[in-house]
């Protein structure tokens, strides 16, 4: 094995270019950044109902935001459910998970939405 070097231990792998460095916590960087932005992912979602009413939102909670519109915590959803999910993707940024729903309401959009039978 290599040389120990201010507590990370560089570990020679089968690629010759390059190797990998194992941290006192037993991940690398790139795989800790993998997993952190794993679990704080941002989810742009589409909700249907038994009553025909569908709705496009964004979260960060997604599980969090589905309940407390079926609990009616939410203006624009209180009264219309129950709600189940129908649709919904993850994101890194919440810009992008923004703009995705923004997306997701302009006519192509819900279109598209549609076609999937989501909406």
């Amino acid at each position: 094995m290599g040389e120990r070097l201010n507590g990370i231990q560089e570990v020679v792998g089968s690629i010759p270019i390059s190797s990998t460095k194992e941290y006192k916590n037993g991940l690398h960087y790139a795989a800790r950044f993998f997993i952190i932005g794993r679990l704080m992912g941002f989810h742009v979602y589409v909700l249907k109902s038994d009553s025909g009413h569908s709705y496009i939102g964004q979260s960060k909670h997604l599980d969090t935001r589905v309940a407390e519109h079926n609990s009616g915590k939410s203006k624009a959803t209180k009264g219309k459910g129950p709600w189940r999910l129908a649709y919904s993707e993850e994101f890194e940024i919440r810009a992008e998970a923004m703009k995705r729903e923004k997306y997701f309401k302009t006519q192509i959009g819900r279109l598209w939405l549609k076609e999937q039978a989501y909406l």
